[in-house]
């Protein structure tokens, strides 16, 4: 499975070859970082988990300062676990 995280930017419409017209959503994507991968048998399942966008070192929580200090990445706006 391929995961991307963005923001929503909006909607417009575009032509395909036969001339119709599709609606199509405009996804602003910044660097993706994968920040942990979960496995079965430390977490008991499988899964990724993804960090997007940046934000100020003094508005996330102290684990997430740690890892991203570890990481060497900026600090997420969000992270996913997929």
């Amino acid at each position: 499975m391929i995961s991307l995280i963005g923001e929503k930017v909006g909607m417009t419409q575009v032509f395909d070859d036969s001339g119709n017209v599709v609606p199509v959503t405009v996804v602003y994507s910044d660097r993706n970082y994968i920040i942990d991968i979960k496995t079965k048998q430390r977490d008991g399942y499988n899964a990724v988990v993804l960090a997007y966008g940046m934000k100020k070192i003094n508005k996330i929580k102290k684990n997430l300062i740690n890892l991203t200090n570890i990481l060497q990445f900026p600090p997420p706006t969000k992270h996913l676990t997929f």
